[in-house]
């Protein structure tokens, strides 16, 4: 990673498609000092002021705001909520990418406009999961394969054998259906 924050437009230079926000999700007690914490809510608030012609901008970090791997450690995704609240007020953040739990996951929060990707499906052990109800989640291995027009974008998970195990698509207005 060429820093601990960072952002990247992908597509063409003067018309890009994407714009995809690193952040250090280490929130953990020690982990980071309070002026890195400071200073990342002040890049995130500046890169987000930062004109740009992405037509979608995500959001990229390896511990996940919403989980439903266990154990439960919503505590901790709970102040990394807090500490990234601006971002995740802003409608035109449509995507939050995680690793970290070695799962592959899907969930819509109530009060929140983004899709959360949960895909830590590399991992040498597996997390257990809870119940998701309307949410996808599954204790397996896997990756994810993602689409991404002007108007929409659509987002697969698949085992290593590559087989289809969910899919999703979204427009930029928020919309979501599932797929499959």
């Amino acid at each position: 990673m060429p820093a601990k924050l960072y952002s990247r437009e992908l597509g063409p230079v003067n018309d890009p498609l994407v714009k995809i926000l690193f952040l250090d999700g280490n929130y953990f007690e020690g982990a980071m000092t309070p002026q890195e914490k400071i200073a990342q809510r002040r890049w995130l608030a500046a890169e987000l002021k930062r004109p740009t012609k992405a037509k979608w901008i995500w959001m990229a970090s390896h511990y996940p705001l919403f989980s439903h791997a266990k154990p439960d450690r919503d505590r901790e995704r709970r102040r990394l909520r807090e500490e990234w609240k601006g971002a995740l007020g802003d409608p035109r953040v449509s995507l939050c990418f995680a690793g970290h739990d070695h799962t592959l996951q899907h969930l819509r929060a109530e009060g929140y406009t983004q899709d959360f990707i949960v895909s830590g499906g590399g991992g040498a052990s597996r997390h257990d999961v809870a119940e998701a109800g309307d949410d996808f989640s599954m204790k397996t291995r896997g990756f994810n394969h993602i689409h991404v027009t002007e108007e929409k974008l659509t987002v697969r998970f698949i085992n290593p054998e590559g087989r289809l195990l969910y899919a999703f698509e979204r427009d930029r207005k928020g919309a979501m259906k599932v797929l499959s």
